[in-house]
């Protein structure tokens, strides 16, 4: 395909040319472009294809505005995804969103998605009614459709809008969404959920609507990211106490385990869920029958300083009630660990490890030779 020649554009109410260097580079305008002038029923299948391009690659494109040229990424193409000051294309859109064509709502639903990175745009698109037909489109049957609204929602939720989406409903589409989006869409449904539960009222009413079951499914067989997603939201739920008795219901205990692997990168949140989910006796016993106590022992002795707070924090809510779990500690070893924890670890870390070595002092393990 040889080079396009210059294209005219209608862009908020001006005409403007574009003088592009790769062929691919009017994927970069499409996020500003109102009409082409040749209808808009014609181009949403050129459109879609091209949003696709946009969210993939990196090109190089020029404008020539009035003599100047720069590129894309600069604030000249910052601004012309900033709609804070232009309220008609927001419900142009959203007028794209109510239409009966699979092709226009998935259009309109990526170019929503695009502009709701900015955080500038977000107020604007929840001021115009978008929230609650993107959670509408949770439910589409079109993947790419129910992926772009998520993503949306996700962008939306990035600023003070988590009241409205919550107030839209939007829980329990966003649990469809985890059990039958595409990875991406899953992905970014799981990261929703964490940014919704920041509240408590929707930290327990993401639990009651039946989330946690799905997103231990993500952690079993998500993506990489997926899996991110999942224990991050995980970790948010699990500060209520009937969220981690859930957690601990759905078979969670074995994924979190495996994820304490240093190889998965994931050793810290994973932890940080241990330590919420060891406050409760379920917590504890299912840490105990999923080989926890090695791999908790083994963070104290070489993980991250917030590992290590978190990790002595769970071994000490497992051992001060109960001297089979002291037993099971020592075991693995862990006084060495908690010796050196109890003197150069963080303030946090200091103060769970000597409160363990103390545990064991109490209930005579340290002077029985029960090592």
């Amino acid at each position: 395909m040889g080079h396009k020649p210059c294209a005219q554009l209608k862009t908020c109410g001006r005409r403007e040319w574009l003088t592009a260097s790769d062929p691919d580079a009017l994927t970069q305008v499409l996020p500003v472009v109102y009409d082409f002038g040749l209808g808009r029923e014609v181009l949403y299948t050129t459109k879609l294809a091209l949003f696709e391009l946009l969210r993939t690659r990196s090109l190089r494109l020029f404008w020539r505005i009035g003599g100047d040229e720069s590129q894309s990424g600069s604030p000249a193409m910052d601004s012309r995804l900033d709609i804070s000051g232009d309220e008609s294309k927001v419900f142009e859109l959203i007028e794209d969103l109510k239409r009966n064509s699979t092709d226009v709502q998935r259009a309109a639903t990526a170019e929503l998605r695009l502009l709701a990175r900015h955080r500038e745009n977000r107020m604007v698109i929840a001021n115009c009614g978008a929230i609650s037909l993107l959670v509408g489109l949770l439910h589409s049957t079109d993947p790419k459709t129910q992926e772009n609204a998520v993503t949306a929602l996700l962008n939306l939720s990035l600023s003070d809008n988590k009241i409205a989406i919550a107030n839209a409903y939007a829980i329990d589409p966003l649990i469809h969404v985890l059990k039958t989006g595409n990875p991406e869409a899953q992905e970014n449904s799981a990261a929703t959920l964490l940014s919704l539960s920041v509240t408590e009222e929707n930290k327990l009413q993401i639990g009651r609507s039946g989330a946690i079951g799905p997103l231990v499914e993500l952690l079993a067989n998500g993506t990489l990211r997926g899996k991110k997603d999942a224990v991050s939201a995980l970790y948010n739920l699990s500060t209520s106490r009937e969220n981690k008795v859930r957690i601990v219901q759905a078979g969670a205990m074995s994924h979190l385990v495996e994820l304490m692997n240093p190889a998965t990168g994931m050793v810290d949140k994973a932890v940080a869920v241990l330590a919420n989910l060891a406050t409760i006796p379920e917590g504890r016993n299912a840490i105990g029958q999923n080989g926890g106590i090695f791999v908790l022992v083994e963070v104290v002795e070489l993980g991250s300083a917030r590992g290590k707070e978190n990790a002595a924090a769970a071994l000490l809510q497992m051992c001060k009630n109960s001297g089979r779990f002291c037993s099971l500690v020592l075991q693995e070893g862990a006084v060495p660990p908690l010796v050196a924890l109890s003197q150069f670890g963080t303030p946090r870390a200091k103060e769970k490890a000597r409160a363990l070595l103390n545990c064991f002092q109490n209930q005579g393990y340290l002077h029985s030779g029960r090592r």
